[in-house]
């Protein structure tokens, strides 16, 4: 069943134009086709195609499904890397893996300094009408790292790092977490200084280096599978 974003879901509306565009022009969906809507905010309706025109698709609702909010809750705080490409495929892994919370940092040896935010929160949607998820990521504005460390609201504090005190990662703990990734050219013993000043663990993701959006999206994946075992469990 194709899924569409619709921010506010009523019992009877239309599809938004780009939406529209997408399931008549693109999908070729006719009245009476079957269609999922997601509205990123714990809602998943099942409805049908019920009124075609030129550029407007209706829909109504036949059923409705409502998702908590999983807890605790992953916050993922990265540099972007440089290419447009894959800072898109940052923000679709950090989605598809149930990162809650995207935070963008600019650090010392940020390669990107400038981010288009809207362009960053439809390859978000995109991510998640593929993977059918209940809720859409909060994507937050590029920050400096000292705003970041002083406004972490996460009682778990973590840090990929290079470091050689750093310990192996372990699963989420009954906090909410938040996990810094640096830069392709890591931290700077400056910056260093001040995470760990801040109370954040160090750890290790693996024993290889890996590119900032393969470290971010490894570990958010890891630490969704220990929430899910633990939910499972209890």
């Amino acid at each position: 069943m194709k899924a569409f974003y619709l921010p506010e879901i009523q019992q009877q509306g239309f599809l938004s134009e780009a939406e529209s565009h997408h399931a008549l022009q693109v999908l070729r969906l006719q009245a009476g086709d079957p269609i999922l809507l997601l509205d990123g905010k714990g809602c998943k309706a099942k409805a049908i195609v019920h009124q075609v025109q030129k550029k407007k698709c209706g829909y109504e609702v036949v059923d409705r499904q409502f998702g908590k909010p999983d807890k605790p809750s992953i916050h993922i705080a990265v540099a972007p890397p440089r290419s447009a490409e894959r800072i898109d495929f940052l923000i679709e892994k950090l989605v598809e893996s149930g990162a809650d919370t995207i935070h963008l940092l600019e650090c010392q040896n940020s390669e990107r300094r400038t981010i288009s935010l809207p362009k960053l929160e439809q390859t978000a949607i995109a991510a998640l009408k593929q993977c059918k998820r209940f809720y859409l990521p909060v994507i937050k504005p590029l920050q400096s790292l000292g705003s970041f460390l002083e406004n972490d609201p996460c009682k778990d504090k973590r840090v990929a790092a290079l470091l050689p005190e750093a310990s192996p990662m372990e699963g989420m703990s009954q906090k909410d977490l938040s996990l810094l990734i640096g830069p392709e050219g890591d931290f700077s013993s400056e910056e260093y200084r001040k995470i760990l000043a801040h109370g954040y663990a160090p750890v290790r993701l693996s024993r290889h280096i890996l590119r900032t959006e393969s470290a971010a999206a490894f570990a958010c994946f890891a630490l969704y599978l220990s929430r899910l075992n633990s939910s499972v469990s209890s």
